[in-house]
């Protein structure tokens, strides 16, 4: 009896998880998709920093290396019944000039129109810029966003794919398909199983837990060029019977899925469903002092700023000083030659009067 009860056992544990068979690598897709869709209606909130460096010569978009660290990210998602899902991200990070939390970036989607926004330094009027375009323009390989880390641009689930979510691995296609079983191990208690692949160009490597389906290590290498994409998880988590990647990293070279340098850690600190009712007021208020581009109706928005940033904006703005070598004070002496000039030719004016006047 304990011979034919061990042998069911063995049987049904066998497709995904057994030790005398490794899964498939599509076996293991199918369980990262349903990892996925147990997050409908789920908000992670993150601590995090992130790097970034923009080493593309040619095209300079914003001409600038970022480093911030404790950011406070917030993530939901929810998939309807039909369609892609809706997905918020969301940015805080502390303002230097009064510690004050204040939202830096957010990118959020319900699959009508994608809103993006970000924080630009208050000083000369330049506040906030904002657009909202259509949901399809969404970038998916964005460094400093947690969907990277839970699985969505690692298999290629993005926007676009169809309600049963059947598209395979990026790296999958890159490697022309040949994904090979090379071990297992044990991460943290539970089966983690190697598969890897590639061709002249490039190889890709998989760490996938199962049956949790999480994605603790994805390694993309671009062979010819010597660049790399690493997704790293250190540690997974539970929270309602639902497994996520509680913390880790994401590193990028530059000119691999976009032209940024990318070095991003995170640890998830908090997990729940959010209520329904959110899903009526999907979409974040603009932030005071944000310039709205709506792509759609070619129409553009403007909140005033609060009078904190008019505050800060005014604290901030350069005080001049007269110096020999200031705009102040080349303006000044230009301004005492031309009085000086005027008196002059005024006193010739009234000795040349004069002259005359005594003469008749």
């Amino acid at each position: 009896m304990r011979l034919v009860t061990l042998t069911c056992a063995l049987l049904l544990l066998s497709p995904f998880c057994g030790s005398a068979q490794a899964p498939s690598f599509e076996d293991l897709e199918l369980r990262v998709r349903e990892r996925l869709r147990s997050y409908d209606g789920m908000e992670f909130t993150i601590t995090s920093s992130f790097y970034q460096e923009d080493l593309n010569e040619d095209v300079k978009i914003r001409d600038e290396t970022i480093l911030l660290n404790n950011i406070r990210e917030t993530v939901r998602l929810h998939f309807p019944e039909k369609g892609p899902p809706w997905k918020y991200w969301g940015q805080e990070i502390q303002d230097r000039f009064d510690e004050q939390w204040i939202v830096n970036l957010f990118k959020v989607t319900n699959v009508v129109e994608t809103r993006n926004f970000f924080h630009k330094p208050e000083i000369k009027g330049q506040w906030n810029e904002a657009s909202i375009i259509p949901w399809h323009e969404w970038y998916e390989r964005d460094g400093r966003s947690f969907f990277t880390v839970l699985g969505f641009s690692i298999i290629g689930l993005s926007l676009f794919d169809a309600d049963n979510m059947s598209v395979e691995f990026v790296s999958n296609e890159m490697s022309g398909g040949l994904m090979q079983f090379v071990k297992e191990y044990i991460f943290e208690g539970h089966k983690a199983f190697v598969f890897a692949g590639g061709n002249a160009a490039a190889s890709a490597e998989f760490h996938i837990v199962c049956p949790q389906g999480i994605v603790v290590h994805h390694e993309v290498n671009w062979l010819e060029v010597g660049r790399k994409r690493v997704v790293h998880v250190d540690k997974i988590a539970v929270s309602g019977g639902v497994w996520y990647p509680q913390k880790g990293s994401f590193y990028q070279d530059a000119h691999t899925f976009s032209e940024y340098k990318c070095d991003y850690k995170f640890e998830v600190t908090g997990v729940r469903r959010f209520e329904p009712e959110l899903l009526q007021n999907w979409f974040p208020e603009w932030p005071s002092g944000t310039s709205i581009r709506d792509r759609a109706t070619d129409k553009s928005t403007r909140i005033p700023p609060s009078e904190r940033q008019l505050k800060k904006a005014a604290e901030m703005l350069p005080s001049y000083e007269i110096t020999p070598r200031s705009t102040a004070w080349l303006a000044f002496r230009i301004t005492l030659v031309v009085v000086g000039l005027a008196m002059i030719l005024y006193a010739l004016y009234r000795m040349r009067e004069k002259n005359k006047n005594d003469s008749a």
